[in-house]
């Protein structure tokens, strides 16, 4: 795999959590950096240093020309099954004459429940839940753009994202998590810190129109990291245990039993996880709670 070595221009639709920390950990790695993003504050961290804003109705073809590898985290309309960037800008990206990469960040909410079986990325799309459908739309509309010779398409499945002011750590602290619920079905995860490495790496890349599940090698149902965070990192009683709760639109990782696979992850970027499982990564999380760093 070799390594493109001129420093590029980096545009990211949406400044959500992957963004945020990609932001702050990549800053020096690209040229020029613009961003698009309906709140008015970053929830998770200050705006980008040496970037610059653009409000989403005024972006143009004449804006978009001035970057080379684009960062899509929007989340999608559910009920209309796409998002705002392929819908106002898809004939752009189809039709663009310079070359471009750009990155589709999906979710394994698309393989719907395989009943605890390993999925790849070729698996069957068995997605039920909303968020698992539109996503399914979201990429296949994303993965047309492939057509255009100038066009680098790289969809990534992410699993249940955490990190950082997102985990179970602080979640069991400030009582929002307070019980387990009755459930075996197996819940795979990934840090921020190696999803951001990730899409780095890959946006430093020749790594070209794939899609790539990004997971660690720790799945595991809710309830073992639950015990394992009170157990391990909190000291104190495990939590207890109540009857499954109701269904809900962002369920679909905890109601959908499945194994993602991360074999093709990496075997392509040659990747080794910083954090392999939940217990390196909320260990380096509870080590960064005591000392105030996020």
């Amino acid at each position: 795999m070799g390594n493109i070595i001129n420093k590029q221009n980096i545009f990211f639709f949406g400044y959500g959590y992957v963004a945020q920390y990609f932001s702050r950990s990549f800053v020096n790695e690209y040229n020029h950096k613009g961003y698009s993003f309906h709140k008015s504050e970053p929830k998770y961290l200050s705006k980008p240093r040496m970037s610059v804003a653009f409000d989403f109705s005024m972006i143009s073809a004449e804006i978009l020309d001035l970057y080379d590898c684009f960062l899509i985290s929007i989340p999608p309309n559910y009920s209309q099954k796409s998002d705002v960037v392929i819908e106002k800008f898809y004939d752009y990206f189809l039709t663009r004459n310079k070359p471009f990469k750009l990155i589709y960040l999906s979710a394994t909410s698309v393989y719907g429940d395989h009943y605890g079986k390993k999925v790849q990325e070729d698996s069957a799309l068995l997605a039920k839940s909303e968020n698992g459908l539109a996503r399914i739309a979201c990429e296949a509309k994303y993965d047309k753009l492939k057509v255009n010779k100038n066009a680098n398409i790289v969809i990534l499945r992410l699993a249940g994202i955490y990190g950082d002011q997102r985990n179970a750590i602080e979640g069991i602290k400030s009582q929002r998590i307070t019980c387990n619920y009755q459930s075996s079905k197996i819940i795979s995860r990934t840090h921020i810190d190696d999803i951001i490495k990730i899409i780095n790496t890959i946006f430093l890349s020749d790594i070209e129109n794939t899609i790539l599940n990004v997971a660690d090698d720790g799945p595991c149902s809710t309830k073992v990291l639950n015990d394992y965070v009170c157990s391990n990192i909190l000291f104190i009683p495990i939590l207890a245990l109540k009857n499954q709760r109701k269904e809900f639109r962002h369920s679909s990782f905890a109601l959908d039993n499945k194994v993602i696979d991360n074999c093709k992850l990496k075997a392509l970027l040659n990747y080794k996880f910083i954090y392999q499982t939940y217990k390196e990564g909320l260990t380096a999380i509870a080590k960064n709670i005591k000392e105030g760093v996020s």
